[in-house]
């Protein structure tokens, strides 16, 4: 299939770049990590580490060793000679050296020989990373050992040994020694749940084998662990609230004196300096919502023009502009660019002439209109053109349409104190005879704004830009007035101007304070730290159901959360439209003819509006032939924020190269599964325009503790757009070594990290599985080994497609037909297979078609074979 030329190819790779002067871990990523190290993806380590790859468990122990590298001043020798240990640690692990010939395990000293290791780091490769790395095998050695913890190696009191050693002795044997044993202390943490026995031993021993380096170091500081944890997981907003925790625990503390050091779902895990008291008070909870409300209209803020939209009705302003922060001039320059934009053509001129009409002549049959008013409509029908056809002069009237639109919407309190009808302020702002004010007011809202255009005065958008918001200054003034006078109080021009502006400054303090943010954050932050008694306090969800079923409270609960947080109604256009009716229609009285209103807490719909920002494409579940998929990305062990930071630096790369979407090639790597698994080179198909594909984040800041990728298809068929996503959420566990929860939700409805079958993490869990597929697919929850199988399942359908289609037609019609027959009958493959083969000989118009019948036949049995004969997923 040809490729469009809206795409252009790649390579899937990690990107970091160091964020102080060092550049040993960009190097290791660019020169190791990225190259002969992805061989290690392949190695799935078992026991407490299963699911993982040995390749993240060295990246998760060289990315702890990042986060504290700043407190021991390593050089850059030391640093790269410790990174080279981390690779090799593990050496018992790889085949060649820790299996004998009888498939029987090498002990860890008989693997981990000065021979082996110098074999071991030479097929890597690693003088690309670190030149003179043989000068200092006997310092890898020594500190490979140094991580054995049950068996001390011969190398650690060997004083020959450590005198054959490059580096200093006291920094070998002190810091750099009790690194290795840190980091390898770190990758035990498997869970969240900061109050399991388990994970209080890991932290123990963690800041023991820390204090000790320190120690070691001469640096005064010694350090702990604190936390923080959300009780829930709401996606992006859940990864942008821990992202402002982060930033406010180190913004209070200091970066060297608090450090995130390891992220999990719910929350991070931070050391914080032993003698520092650490308190979270009532004050601290809300000095954080205000900086999380903050971060929110920032967001919105640097995205304002998807709050601004030209509709039918006119240019619009969703309240989210308005909360977004943006000055009033900013927001109004905004619609004076899309004004500038806008183009009437022809039809749209003659559409609007006829309807404007229509709108006219119904006054004609009205007997309780007034008759001069009829003379002035027949003599004003008579006219050819009732809007004018100049273009400067529709965008006068577009901008006055806008600007009463503005009025309604964010003015309505104001101008009902005032007795004001927004049309009728607009007419006179700008200048039109009040005696037009009758013909204006026959003409529909939606097009009353070009038919004014008649009498506009002929002046620039920029002016009347300047005049509104003089206007809405006067507005704010008149209504403060009004107030006043209305609470019997006398006050001057002065004061009233005045008061409105202590009005605005006590509105801002009211945002800033985020009160919904304060109360979500009291039902669901919980801090803890380990020099005080544990004290948990889970949500009360016994409450939260008997409001649920309060009968006088009915229509009040969030239709989307369910949460006791207060709700507000909103209409079907300010929500996604994948809520569908199903979602609140419960909550609603019945049988009512109008427009059902959602209700909706601040907390969802500050997510939704996020949800909509973070990416260019937010369909629904239908969206015109459009369907967005999901990815939850959750580790088997934990993230650390180098590598999150690595994975957002491979986003923002992409990003800034004005792509807007990416396709892994999964066809061909499937094809080719069992060669591309152990060098797992992944071709990528960028889109510079289109939106279909995996869609690159507005934000890069949203690869957070729970990362989510969405991909958006085109096309009719929802089994076959499935299919292709499922290949490629595949291939996304495979690649970030992850688990991944595939869900047609931007949220995610558990907390994959603690799931588990037969003891064994699952490493995908698929929502809404097509009955057609479930052949492919007979559950919905995957192990590592099951994720395996279905590899070389999707391989064996690969490379069946591959002998029965030509270059230029797609292949997943054809998978997806046979695992349609299949998901009837297993054997009615080879039913579907032989059509095709038949289909392929007639196409190819061989002159032995017979012999390229048995041919490809004699080609496909093999795989067909593979496919029914082997284990199932």
């Amino acid at each position: 299939m040809e490729e469009s030329s809206d795409m252009s190819w790649g390579v899937f790779g990690l990107s970091y770049r160091s964020q102080d002067s060092s550049q040993v871990l960009e190097n290791f990523v660019k020169y190791l990590a990225n190259k002969k190290l992805l061989y290690y993806k392949s190695i799935v380590q078992t026991g407490g580490k299963a699911g993982e790859s040995l390749w993240t468990h060295i990246l998760n122990l060289v990315t702890t060793i990042e986060k504290v590298r700043p407190l021991f001043d390593l050089s850059a020798v030391e640093y790269s000679t410790e990174l080279l240990a981390l690779v090799a640690h593990d050496i018992n692990k790889l085949d060649p050296y820790g299996k004998l010939p009888n498939g029987q395990s090498v002990r860890y000293a008989n693997a981990a020989t000065i021979e082996n290791l110098w074999s071991m780091l030479s097929a890597l490769e690693v003088g690309s990373f670190f030149p003179d790395w043989e000068d200092y095998l006997n310092d890898i050695k020594y500190l490979v050992d140094a991580h054995q913890e049950k068996s001390t190696q011969a190398s650690q009191h060997d004083q020959r040994h450590l005198e054959q050693c490059r580096l200093d002795e006291e920094r070998l044997e002190g810091p750099l020694r009790y690194l290795m044993k840190m980091a390898d202390m770190a990758d035990n943490s498997h869970s969240g749940d900061f109050a399991s026995h388990d994970e209080k031993h890991v932290r123990s021993k963690l800041v023991q084998y820390l204090n000790a380096a320190l120690n070691m170091a001469a640096y005064p500081r010694r350090y702990r662990f604190i936390g923080h944890r959300l009780a829930e997981l709401r996606g992006i907003e859940t990864n942008i609230i821990h992202n402002c925790i982060v930033e406010h625990l180190q913004e209070t503390y200091g970066k060297e004196v608090c450090i995130d050091l390891l992220y999990h779902p719910e929350g991070v895990d931070y050391l914080l300096d032993y003698t520092l008291p650490f308190t979270w008070s009532a004050v601290e909870q809300r000095t954080l919502a205000r900086k999380i409300a903050q971060k929110f209209a920032w967001l919105q803020s640097e995205q304002l023009g998807q709050f601004i939209k030209a509709k039918p009705s006119g240019i619009s302003v969703d309240d989210a502009a308005m909360q977004s922060g943006a000055s009033l001039e900013q927001i109004f320059t905004h619609i004076t660019n899309i004004v500038k934009r806008k183009r009437y053509k022809l039809e749209w001129l003659e559409e609007r002439n006829t309807y404007m009409r229509k709108d006219l002549e119904a006054v004609l049959t009205a007997p309780e209109a007034d008759a001069s008013l009829k003379e002035r409509v027949v003599v004003l029908l008579q006219e050819a053109q009732l809007i004018p056809t100049d273009g400067k002069k529709l965008e006068l009237g577009e901008f006055a349409m806008a600007y009463r639109n503005f009025l309604k919407d964010h003015r309505e309190a104001h101008l009902k104190a005032l007795k004001q009808d927004a049309w009728q302020r607009v007419a006179r702002l700008f200048q039109l005879p009040v005696e037009h004010d009758p013909l204006y007011n026959l003409v529909n809202p939606y097009r009353r704004g070009y038919f004014m255009a008649r009498d506009l005065p002929d002046s620039p958008l920029e002016e009347m830009l300047e005049q509104a918001l003089a206007d809405l200054a006067q507005v704010d003034e008149e209504f403060v007035a009004v107030q006043a006078t209305g609470k019997g109080k006398k006050q001057t021009k002065q004061t009233s101007i005045q008061d409105e502006q202590e009005s605005e400054e006590n509105a801002q303090a009211l945002a800033q304070t985020a009160t919904y943010l304060v109360d979500y954050l009291e039902r669901n932050l919980h801090v803890w730290d380990s020099l005080a008694p544990l004290n948990i306090e889970s949500i009360n969800f016994i409450d939260s159901l008997r409001r649920y079923v309060d009968q006088k409270r009915l229509k009040a609960q969030c239709c989307y959360c369910g949460s006791p947080l207060q709700a507000e109604e909103w209409m079907a256009l300010q929500v996604p439209p994948s809520i569908g009716v199903q979602s609140f229609s419960n909550r609603l009285e019945a049988g009512s003819s109008r427009e059902p209103k959602r209700n909706v807490c601040d907390v969802c719909r500050a997510q939704f509006i996020l949800e909509k920002l973070a990416w260019r494409s937010h369909r629904d579940k239908q969206g015109n032939d459009q369907l967005t998929f999901y990815m939850h990305l959750f580790p088997y062990s934990f993230f650390t924020q180098p590598m999150l930071l690595a994975w957002r630096e491979s986003i923002e790369r992409l990003r800034n190269g004005d792509h807007t979407a990416l396709f892994l090639d999964t066809g061909t790597y499937f094809q080719k599964w069992q060669e591309e698994y152990v060098g797992f080179q992944v071709d990528v198909r960028f889109s510079y325009r289109g939106l279909q594909g995996m869609s690159i984040p507005t934000f890069a800041e949203t690869m957070s503790n729970t990362p989510v990728l969405p991909f958006v298809l085109e096309g009719n068929g929802y089994g076959q757009k499935f299919l292709k996503a499922l290949e490629q959420a595949v291939l996304i566990a495979l690649w970030f070594d992850c688990r991944v929860l595939f869900s047609r939700l931007p949220t995610p409805l558990l907390n994959l990290a603690n799931e588990r079958v037969d003891e064994q993490p699952v490493a995908l869990l698929v929502e809404n599985t097509p009955q057609v597929l479930s052949w492919l697919l007979p559950r919905n929850t995957l192990t590592r080994e099951d994720l395996t199988k279905l590899c070389h399942i999707l391989r064996d359908l690969h490379q069946v497609a591959a002998l029965l289609l030509t270059k230029e037609e797609d292949r997943y019609p054809l998978i997806y037909d046979l695992l349609v027959a299949a998901s009837t009958d297993p054997l009615a493959l080879y039913h579907e297979v032989d059509r095709r083969i038949e289909r392929q000989v007639g196409a190819r118009r061989s002159k032995n078609p017979e012999h390229l019948a048995i041919t490809l036949s004699q080609q496909v049995a093999p795989l067909l074979h593979a496919l029914l004969e082997g284990e199932k997923v």
